[in-house]
């Protein structure tokens, strides 16, 4: 695999932006996650746009902090496997800031 280049084997069926900051973890959309049709997310891929302020998180179900948890910095990107860890994912950012995570979810 190249730097920059994601391989991915599953099919993309959606997607969404969600806006974040430092006040309080957040997580993906439960619809998006487990939606009512018959599609269920294999995976997921994520970017992390923060102009320039780290992001911490977390998929055991747990709250990150602004200072606990993995730690990603601007511009990151992560591909995660498996619906429950999906719907468990928490981020938030460790400073004072705005950040946007862009998902493509795949089946």
């Amino acid at each position: 695999m190249y730097q920059g280049v994601v391989e991915i084997q599953f099919d993309a069926v959606d997607y969404e932006s969600v806006s974040f900051d430092a006040t309080a973890a957040v997580g993906l959309t439960a619809t998006k996650v487990r939606p009512a049709a018959k599609h269920s997310r294999r995976s997921a891929f994520l970017t992390f746009e923060t102009g320039g302020v780290n992001v911490r998180y977390r998929y055991d179900g747990t709250d990150p902090t602004t200072s606990e948890g993995h730690l990603l910095v601007d511009g990151s990107s992560m591909l995660l496997q498996g619906e429950r860890n999906i719907s468990r994912l928490r981020f938030i950012l460790a400073a004072t800031g705005a950040g946007i995570v862009k998902v493509t979810y795949h089946a």
